[in-house]
């Protein structure tokens, strides 16, 4: 990742941009020498919001499981289903990430993809 003083990128404010949404590139701004922001392309935020969004949903299922564990129930089907639907756009998103990577640097093994996501 590029990592550029911010002065520098504010007066090159055109370029900084059209490096981030053309070139595709990633870059931590700086201040005083410490990384203060990152700079993304839209791509690449929308799949950080849609992992949240998938950690959000797998705590409210566990959550779900658990409580219904506690009281002896049985898993109802609903739950099942929401569960495999989870773990559907947990493989579609982890695609999409492998995707960008190898268009990004060449073939990536899907063990390294997984490892850098965190899953």
């Amino acid at each position: 990742m590029i990592q550029l003083d911010a002065t520098k990128a504010r007066a090159r404010y055109s370029e900084t941009l059209s490096r981030v949404q053309f070139g595709r590139e990633r870059i931590i701004l700086q201040r005083s020498g410490k990384p203060a922001v990152a700079l993304v392309p839209l791509e690449d935020l929308a799949l950080l919001e849609n992992k949240e969004d998938l950690f959000a949903l797998q705590d409210a299922i566990e959550d779900l499981e658990k409580a219904i564990r506690r009281r002896g129930g049985k898993l109802p089907a609903a739950l099942a289903r929401a569960r495999e639907a989870l773990d559907s756009m947990e493989d579609r998103l982890a695609a999409a990430a492998s995707k960008r990577a190898e268009a990004e640097a060449g073939s990536i093994p899907w063990e390294t993809v997984k490892k850098r996501l965190g899953w």
